[in-house]
């Protein structure tokens, strides 16, 4: 009984200091409101919504640092050394039927793997120079009318020549080397 009796004392008096405040018309503190614990909004979980401003600003800093293509931003604490830091790769795009899986680079680092999808019953591991980006091996895997296909990667051995793939052949597990 003395909870509700506390509860209701603090109301009121929650409901004199705002009464006062607003006849006043002066500035009242957040202190001074009474909230409910449920509905209330506290500062540390409103987004920030940015002004246009803002997002004009911000689109203007992007655009400046042109250094970078890819959406990699640099790290600041190297950008006295900038010079040194770009054009380190080369990179050139290079465009695709199929959907690329995975690839990677060879440990010898002459030639670039890839694993590419037509579609769930079929698809096609491509060996590439990485110099001249020529074509040098290029196998289908599946292609049948009763194929699920599914392939994940690469393997090679510590020098980098011979290679291997493990892939899912509607239910049964298969090998295939190569290099």
């Amino acid at each position: 009984m003395t909870d509700s009796k506390t509860d209701i004392n603090d109301l009121a008096i929650c409901k004199m200091n705002s009464d006062s405040s607003q006849a006043a018309g002066r500035y009242q503190s957040r202190n001074m409101k009474c909230y409910d614990d449920d509905l209330s909004h506290d500062e540390d979980e409103v987004e920030e919504v940015p002004t246009r401003q803002q997002k004009q600003a911000k689109l203007k800093r992007q655009n400046s640092v042109n250094f970078y293509i890819d959406g990699n931003k640099p790290n600041p604490r190297f950008k006295n050394y900038r010079e040194q830091f770009t054009n380190l790769l080369d990179k050139k795009l290079i465009k695709t039927e199929l959907l690329v899986k995975s690839a990677r680079i060879s440990l010898d680092s002459k030639r670039i793997l890839a694993i590419m999808m037509k579609n769930d019953r079929e698809y096609y591991v491509q060996q590439y120079d990485i110099n001249s980006m020529d074509l040098e091996f290029n196998e289908k895997i599946g292609g049948k009318e009763n194929s699920y296909i599914k392939v994940k990667q690469v393997e090679q051995d510590p020098t980098g020549k011979h290679y291997a793939i493990v892939y899912f052949d509607n239910g049964n597990f298969r090998l295939r080397t190569f290099g």
